[in-house]
């Protein structure tokens, strides 16, 4: 689900002026942009540290849109709504058109694209994908892409928020989490290289001590062990029986693990061993 703003303005614009105007130095683009060139493609940007989703930016024949993915938090869809009103502005715009409207100036625009219509979005988008969530089967996701990475939401994480009770509770959570996922690393948390086997196509990653880890959704966990260095291979079904309560889930399928100290790092990969698969059955 999504909803998308055309802006009928036939000047071209930079991703620099789209910034300056703005006023948004730390607006970043997924893409490689070139900062004075004209925008003529597609572009995901999004708030460093802020933004759970990216809005998406694209010339068009008519102009350039807007467009905002559900689910979005608040300040996903405020971010959408400048960059609408400041590509407006730089392209020289009479009119914007918002899905399923007549188009109107840049007043009407922000008359009718309200506080009141971020509620509305933002409500139904979280309660949709939860509700969604909460009747597929075990072990199974949606998947959201974030500004950073995916996010996964399925029945354990939706039972969980939607027990929170009250609509702006549940919607501060399901956010929370999904801003957590995508910035780990201003929490002291690392995320490991995922590796692709070529036998199965299954991925890996890498664990070491002494790192608190952001544990993606991979099919096996590689621990380096600590006498000879050769990893111990666990399935990442048998990883929270290892990691206990040192792990803590963030969204269905991805889970913060606090730092093992190197002093704790054999005992910890003796027990990982008792689950262990060999580099065969890896490759298998």
């Amino acid at each position: 689900m999504s909803f998308t703003f055309d802006i009928l303005g036939d000047r071209p614009v930079t991703y620099q002026a789209l910034c300056e105007a703005a006023d948004l130095p730390e607006l970043l683009c997924a893409e490689k942009v070139d900062h004075v060139a004209p925008l003529t493609g597609i572009y995901h940007l999004y708030l460093n540290g802020l933004s759970c989703r990216s809005a998406e930016l694209a010339k068009g024949s008519r102009g350039y849109t807007v467009r905002v993915n559900s689910p979005s938090s608040p300040d996903d869809h405020g971010l959408a709504l400048l960059l609408v009103e400041q590509l407006a502005k730089l392209s020289g715009a009479a009119n914007i058109k918002g899905e399923g409207d007549s188009a109107m100036d840049a007043q009407r625009f922000r008359e009718n694209y309200s506080g009141a219509w971020i509620r509305q979005q933002v409500s139904s988008g979280v309660q949709s994908i939860l509700l969604i969530a909460r009747g597929i089967e075990a072990g199974e996701a949606c998947e959201v892409p974030g500004a950073v990475r995916r996010f996964y939401v399925g029945p354990r994480l939706a039972s969980e928020v939607l027990a929170l009770g009250s609509p702006q509770s549940i919607e501060d959570e399901f956010f929370r989490r999904f801003s957590a996922v995508q910035y780990v690393e201003r929490q002291g948390y690392y995320y490991p290289n995922i590796y692709i086997l070529t036998a199965n196509k299954g991925k890996v990653c890498g664990l070491a001590p002494d790192v608190a880890f952001l544990i993606p959704w991979v099919k096996y966990v590689a621990l380096v062990a600590a006498d000879d260095g050769s990893p111990v291979f666990v399935s990442y079904e048998d990883f929270p029986k290892i990691a206990g309560g040192r792990l803590s889930w963030l969204d269905e399928k991805q889970a913060l693990m606090e730092a093992i100290p190197k002093t704790e790092w054999p005992a910890f990969c003796a027990l990982a061993s008792e689950f262990g698969v060999s580099p065969r059955d890896v490759q298998a």
